[in-house]
């Protein structure tokens, strides 16, 4: 498993001491780990990117005259609705806040290691499938690169070419091995040289999947109608997208 964490705390001691409980837990866990430790509301914000973060860690008070972490983590919830947040915080008064931002638990400090492992082992194994990774052979080095990650796959002869919103990989495998390995992951056969990550898919269109790096991912003549079926099952399953954002006004 692999995990990005934002630790945004406005005190260095406690924002120290929640750094190194969280790379205890990593290490105990064999978890690869990417921690950014971030002083204000305001550097956050700054900061943050659709995808960039697995795990905040958010204090909710901050210093006067600057932006708390409700604030912060509205921000957030503008650009990334999957990251898992987690108010740390001296009361639990913010119920109604913390609900509109989709916050998944508090922290009360002080933080201690036993509290944060049982609240991470409890969320992780939930989101257990969102950090699944495929190991692959790209320019004789393995890789491990995350499911999720994957927008589209594409055959070309005996290649298979792994497009990513940031970059593209190539490996040697079959579609009918990709296509087992990646079961149960929100992977989408919709032609006989492509498997689509249906997390990607912005709308169908009338011969197309448009995914969300602006590439379109042909339906095949023969898969098109159980594509479009199997998509719209999923869509309604997860309450994913609204119709509108799904269909092509064409």
């Amino acid at each position: 498993m692999q995990l990005s964490v934002a630790i945004c705390e406005d005190y260095l001691e406690e924002r120290s001491q929640l750094g190194r409980l969280v790379r205890n837990y990593a290490t105990q866990r064999g978890i690869a780990l990417a921690v950014e430790s971030i002083a204000s509301g305001e550097d956050f914000v700054r900061l943050v990117q659709p995808g960039r973060w697995d795990l905040v860690l958010m204090d909710i008070y901050m210093a006067p005259g600057h932006m708390d972490g409700m604030e912060a983590a509205a921000h957030l919830r503008e650009q990334d609705e999957e990251c898992l947040l987690i108010f740390v915080t001296t009361s639990r008064m913010h119920g109604g806040a913390s609900y509109a931002v989709h916050a998944a638990d508090y922290l009360c400090k002080p933080v201690t290691q036993k509290t944060l492992d049982k609240i991470l082992d409890w969320h992780l194994a939930r989101q257990k499938e969102r950090f699944r990774t495929l190991r692959l052979r790209c320019d004789w080095e393995e890789q491990d690169i995350r499911i999720r990650d994957i927008c589209y796959i594409e055959i070309q002869k005996h290649t298979a070419i792994i497009h990513m919103k940031d970059k593209v990989l190539q490996t040697s495998r079959t579609i009918t091995a990709l296509e087992e390995e990646l079961q149960g992951s929100g992977f989408l056969r919709c032609h006989r040289s492509y498997l689509v990550n249906m997390h990607h898919i912005m709308r169908i269109e009338k011969r197309d999947f448009l995914m969300d790096n602006g590439h379109k991912v042909p339906l095949g003549s023969t898969l098109a109608a159980t594509a479009r079926t199997q998509f719209m099952d999923w869509v309604f399953e997860n309450n994913r997208y609204g119709l509108t954002k799904m269909l092509s006004e064409n």
